[in-house]
């Protein structure tokens, strides 16, 4: 069976768009549990990244490990959303590209 990536909520809209859309998805990633004995070492093992900033990860494999079946590794390069970058442009006066 499938597992889910992420719990789901529908919460309150404080955003400046309120009056039109009242309530909006929430979404928080389910961690899996960490690999034990993997020929995959990512470091740091934990960290929290703030918004707009960014961090570093170093992700080696050990071919000495084995051919074994393997969870996932994932590496991702977040944006901002739609929603994200018209508040940061309201911020800045209104500018656009």
């Amino acid at each position: 069976m499938e597992k889910d990536f992420f719990d789901v909520d529908i919460v309150k809209n404080f955003a400046f768009d309120k009056m039109d859309n009242p309530y909006k998805f929430e979404l928080q990633a389910i961690e899996p549990e960490p690999s034990q004995d993997s020929a995959f070492k990512i470091e740091p093992a934990s960290c929290y990244v703030g918004s707009r900033s960014t961090h570093s990860f170093t992700v080696t494999f050990d071919p000495m490990k084995g051919t074994g079946h393997f969870r996932s590794i994932v590496l991702a390069s977040p944006e901002l959303s739609s929603e994200e970058k018209e508040i940061q442009q309201n911020n800045q006066g209104g500018l656009s590209n």
